[in-house]
């Protein structure tokens, strides 16, 4: 791929580069990269033990984090370059730009809370909530995601992608390794250097289309945040370091994004119900050479996101989510005679919350005094605060041993453990209530004073109702959401070894075993992973690859924290006014099962690959085959009741080929220097379940699907499955002017999606002893076609100070593409033509 390191491609981007201070911002590990090569040409085994075409590895440096269009500014919304990455369908919803929170994105098939995020040694990714709605309106939710911390790549140096054949040094994932690392300065003594970036969007710069006339009146009501209408978008990033000494290195970056939403109410009685996005990033790093032989790096990082939300659609309904996440990171790295040691320690806390204006949501039947809806009830309130949090401390330690010879063979390996201690926890602050709507099953219909016993006023009480038969209304029905907490402990332990292997220049073979264990599942889980590669020419015109792995996720908090939380939860009832409130269910809602029953889900990999060099063009066709075994879903404990249980009964499949090509040495064309990438992939997914908490999906093990019966497991994936889809990049870099161009053009290929309707009771059928009760009907979605395009000018203003001036423009043609969105049983608009303005300042 066009971002895949080989030693050619390095020396001509540090080349570019060298005129911009920018490039003193490289990471150590780019130059060390390059240094290594010139090392490895005196040992061509060695060398060639080395490929650099890694297969299931892509690479993207600091140029290519700058250059490649991304709106968002955050490692998800730049992985749309990668074949290997599928985005939710909702990912460029018309409706939600003015949100800021990073897209889920699931590779080869596995779902957006099974990959790994790792900021470069501290795990970023939400093992709290991730498939919780991501609105965080409802009785127990929390704004939800895959991430715990969006990362702002303005502070990146580079991003590496593990979607396949993944080494055994990495655990805790059945999906991908996404690993973001943050800049070492490789700068002159006692230099100070740094840059301050501005970027700005809005609704004005955006152009929308409409599906229907539904979708534009929902657009034009302006009272749904769902349907985003006016919004301003802006960012600001800095970046400051140097080397006060040869040995010290130090780095300072800092950003923040924020968005305002202009939203009226639906209620015309309602105060206007503005909403407000804001991420704040912070990185201090540390970089220190004991000696030739010792070095220490040391991190430290803060990520908070605050969300101002309010329901258009209900009174007092405001309330505030919150995400934050801090850790510390220390390396110490010892190069020893025979190996390079690696000791490193994480401490970690990580925090989610809610804070509602409300702790009572209130039903009522629209009366004179409640009057702010135009429909026969109006609603107000909210839930209540909740809180989630997680605190860890993880010490790995690696030993990668220096290569030698036994057997014929030149062996490198690689071994390492480590151990991990997690508490997390899920507290619900205050009573929360919810009100049932007063009706003849309910009560609360009929009253002519709302005066208690003491004498004063009941503030669940409403005089001014009538219906023409019963005057007054009270409410007489609620629900107890008590204050309690839920906690939980894990430690974790992990080993591994892997041997790297040459024979000559033609084969090479890796083999490495990975132990997991976790305190909850009680398990331990062997994983074993290889690679055998094969060079018929004994170099890299042509590379055949095969590989068979297998990957264990961890045993999630998310599941954990369900436990107990529905012995928090009662029915109580009243008579009329005067009476106290009684108990009339202390078991309102079910239990779900117990965490230490649940086996820890994992996926089984096959892996082809023919990878080739010929010339200045670098390309490979790849197939990965992925069986997900034991995922966590919730399913109905019984066909009649309303309660529901976690259980193994997840699984999928997917299949993917890849084809990448891209040319290694830049190519003198149109007076620029032209880079050129094309990957093309076609996905077939299947999935029973969509997250882990969806039970609609999972009721029955039969389903009616396109007028045939067909296990529940052959229906086809709805999400993160865009059968085929093409990506191509073409980076300029012009001669005689400091501008460049990216363009990134993305054909997503049509196909069926699912409509889900309930068979009347009447038409329904028996089949292997089950009533077929639901039908799905594929619904075709149009294929999806886009160009992004960015430009860059650099100023000189002076001899250590430069200006860049740069504008992104997504869906140049302004094309209507469209997407399913699950949660509205609908076909909605994608974003038109879209303009972003940034500007940055170097010094």
């Amino acid at each position: 791929m066009l971002f895949s390191y080989s030693r050619i491609y390095c020396a001509v981007a540090m080349a570019l580069c060298a005129s911009g201070t920018q490039a003193e911002m490289l990471s150590n590990e780019k130059v060390q990269s390059h240094e290594n090569v010139e090392i490895r040409t005196l040992n061509p085994v060695i060398l060639q033990a080395k490929s650099n075409i890694q297969v299931g590895q892509s690479k993207y440096t600091k140029e290519d984090l700058e250059n490649i269009p991304n709106t968002q500014k955050n490692i998800t919304d730049f992985l749309k370059v990668n074949p290997n990455v599928q985005f939710n369908n909702n990912a460029l919803a018309a409706g939600k730009l003015g949100d800021l929170a990073a897209s889920d994105v699931s590779i080869h098939g596995a779902l957006f809370y099974d990959n790994k995020f790792l900021l470069n040694n501290v795990n970023i990714g939400n093992a709290l909530n991730p498939a919780d709605d991501k609105d965080g309106t409802g009785i127990e939710s929390i704004d939800g995601g895959s991430l715990t911390a969006t990362v702002n790549t303005d502070l990146l140096c580079g991003i590496e992608v593990l979607d396949s054949s993944v080494s055994a040094e990495y655990g805790e994932f059945t999906g991908g390794v996404i690993q973001a690392k943050t800049c070492i300065p490789n700068t002159a003594v006692g230099k100070v250097h740094g840059s301050l970036a501005y970027d700005y969007s809005s609704s004005d710069w955006t152009k929308y289309h409409f599906v229907d006339a539904e979708e534009f009146d929902a657009f034009a009501d302006n009272d749904n945040a769902k349907y985003q209408k006016n919004f301003v978008k802006q960012g600001l990033s800095s970046t400051v370091y140097g080397k006060p000494t040869e040995r010290l290195g130090l780095s300072l970056s800092a950003s923040r994004r924020w968005s305002e939403i202009g939203l009226v109410s639906s209620y015309a009685a309602q105060e206007p119900a503005n909403q407000t996005r804001q991420i704040d990033n912070f990185s201090g790093n540390l970089s220190y050479d004991f000696d030739d032989k010792n070095q220490l790096k040391l991190g430290l990082y803060y990520q908070e996101e605050s969300n101002n939300k309010h329901n258009p659609s209900l009174a007092n309904s405001s309330f505030q989510s919150q995400s934050e996440n801090l850790a510390l990171d220390f390396e110490l790295k010892h190069d020893l005679e025979y190996a390079v040691l690696t000791q490193n320690l994480v401490l970690q806390s990580q925090n989610r919350a809610r804070d509602s204006a409300s702790t009572s949501m209130l039903a009522w039947n629209t009366s004179p005094d409640k009057n702010w809806s135009t429909q026969l009830s109006s609603t107000e309130g909210g839930y209540g605060d909740l809180e989630m949090s997680q605190d860890n401390w993880e010490y790995n330690l690696k030993s990668n041993f220096k290569d030698f010879e036994l057997g014929g063979f030149i062996h490198h390996f690689k071994a390492g453990v480590g151990y991990g201690h997690y508490q997390a926890d899920w507290k619900r602050l205050e009573d929360a209530y919810m009100y049932y709507l007063p009706s003849k099953s309910n009560g609360g219909l009929g009253t002519n004073t709302c005066t208690l016993a003491d004498g004063s006023l009941d503030p669940y009480c409403d005089l001014s109702y009538s219906n023409g038969t019963v005057s007054g209304q009270y409410l007489a029905r609620r629900r107890h959401y008590a204050e309690g907490e839920i906690e939980v402990q894990q430690d974790r332990w992990f080993s591994y070894l892997e041997d790297e292997m040459q024979l000559d220049q033609w084969l090479k073979l890796r083999l490495g075993l990975r132990q997991d264990y976790d305190s909850l599942s009680k398990k331990n889980n062997v994983a074993p992973r290889s690679l055998l590669q094969i060079l018929p020419f004994s170099n890299e015109r042509l590379n055949l690859s095969v590989g068979w792995n297998r990957y264990y996720s961890n045993n999630a908090f998310s599941y954990a924290l369900q436990d107990g939380k529905n012995a928090l939860t009662s029915e109580e009832r009243r008579n009329s006014l005067e009476d106290a409130w009684k108990v009339s269910n202390a078991n309102a809602a079910s239990s779900n099962i117990q965490r230490t029953q649940l086996d820890v889900a994992y996926s089984d990999e096959s892996l082809f690959a023919i990878s080739s060099v010929l010339g200045n063009w670098r390309s490979q066709l790849k197939f990965v085959n992925r069986d997900y075994k034991d995922q966590i879903r919730k399913d109905k404990i019984a066909d009649t009741a309303s309660d529901y249980q976690y259980t193994n009964n997840g699984q999928s499949s997917a299949k993917t080929y890849t084809l990448q090509i891209d040319n290694i040495i830049p190519i003198n064309a149109l007076q620029a220097k032209n880079s050129f990438s094309l990957a093309v992939d076609y996905s077939q997914i299947k999935r029973n379940f969509n997250d882990y908490d969806d039970s609609m999906y999972n009721e029955q093990h039969y389903v009616e699907y396109d007028g045939k019966i067909i296990s529940q497991l052959d229906m086809p994936a709805d999400n993160f499955a865009r059968p085929l889809t093409v990506r191509a990049v073409w980076n300029m870099k012009f001669d005689h002017t400091p501008l460049t161009l990216t363009h990134f053009l993305r054909y997503r290929s049509a196909y069926d999606m699912m409509e889900k309707s309930t068979i009347a009771k009447n038409d329904r059928y028996e089949y292997n002893g089950e009533i077929i009760q639901s039908r799905y009907n594929p619904e075709r979605l149009s294929a999806a076609f886009t160009w992004d395009t960015r430009a860059t000018y650099a100023m000189k203003i002076g001899r250590d100070y430069a200006l860049n001036l740069g504008l992104t423009v997504n869906n140049v043609f302004n094309r209507h593409n469209k997407y399913y969105e699950q949660s509205a049983s609908r076909i909605l608009s994608e974003t038109g033509r879209q303009f972003v303005a940034d500007v940055q300042f170097k010094f």
